[in-house]
């Protein structure tokens, strides 16, 4: 026959474990949530950085479009300055005086 003092504290020492128990599930739970909440904040990010990379590669391909197309009007303003002396110089085979840039400098200074 077991004392009533040692039954009693295997009852208490159960209900002690009891309750270490149900706090341990308590927080087994709350990282459940908190791993699921994380798990979603990850695949929120991911798509963010997939969004942010989509935009870089558009921003990119933008940027070399707008390079290609300034390379074109550089070559276009060339091919301009080129007509536009040689127009100055058929113009002067008939006569035509112009002021040099220097001169036209100086006007624009004054």
């Amino acid at each position: 026959v077991v004392e009533k003092s040692v039954l009693d504290g295997y009852k208490n020492k159960i209900t002690e474990q009891e309750k270490k128990i149900d706090e341990l599930n308590l927080l087994i739970e709350k990282f459940k949530i908190q791993e699921i909440e994380y798990k979603e904040t990850i695949q929120k990010l991911q798509g963010s950085g997939t969004y942010t990379n989509g935009i870089s590669e558009k921003l990119s391909s933008r940027i070399s479009e707008i390079e290609k197309e300034q390379e074109d009007l550089l070559v276009c303003l060339a091919e301009q300055d080129l007509e536009v002396k040689r127009l100055k110089e058929r113009l002067k085979s008939y006569g035509e005086v112009f002021e040099t840039d220097e001169d036209e400098d100086e006007e624009s200074e004054g």
